[in-house]
């Protein structure tokens, strides 16, 4: 018969006082090594929802509608709508853009791309790898300013898709600020 009467050893300590990391409680808890991406990508659930997520958002078409006083008309013809969903006119396709904005969205601090146009007429989306993504702010409570800058280079925020979450005010790209 099972010796259920005996208690396990719960005795986490050597004689020297040391801690053993061997109950995994105390593994999680003490061990240095922390999750990233890479590792997360690893557990094929993770990845799997992840990835199933990414590409249903990609596969669904960006439509444009237009407002005229009482009646509301789909846009056919128009630049915007052939960036987002065919051709970024950069080295991506619109569903690869569409697939890897909305990857950044959900496992970093946000999805960025940088808007190439002349006047009103938008040339190229241009997208841009989150780590690569910094801002400068004012200090102004009231009227808010900021600057995206990117390897160095300063932006004007209205030149630059932003697809982000948690936001108040322009401090929506730190990680871990705007909380809600």
């Amino acid at each position: 018969m099972w010796p259920f009467y005996k208690r396990a050893n719960t005795d986490t300590s050597f004689e020297d006082g040391s801690i053993r990391l061997s109950d995994s409680l105390l593994q999680a808890i003490f061990n240095p090594d922390y999750m990233t991406l890479e590792k997360a990508m690893q557990i094929p659930a993770f990845s799997g929802c992840v990835n199933r997520i990414c590409e249903t958002a990609a596969i669904v078409p960006m439509m444009l509608y237009r407002h005229d006083g009482e009646s509301i008309e789909k846009v056919e013809d128009d630049d915007r709508v052939k960036l987002l969903n065919t051709d970024t006119r950069d080295t991506l396709t619109g569903i690869d853009f569409k697939r890897i904005m909305v990857f950044d969205y959900l496992v970093s601090k946000g999805a960025y791309a940088f808007v190439n146009h002349r006047g009103s007429r938008w040339l190229s989306l241009n997208y841009i790898n989150s780590s690569r993504v910094s801002f400068s702010e004012n200090n102004d409570p009231i009227f808010k300013d900021y600057k995206v800058i990117v390897e160095g280079k300063s932006y004007e925020g209205y030149r630059f898709l932003k697809v982000i979450r948690r936001t108040r005010n322009v401090r929506f790209c730190m990680a871990g600020s705007g909380d809600m």
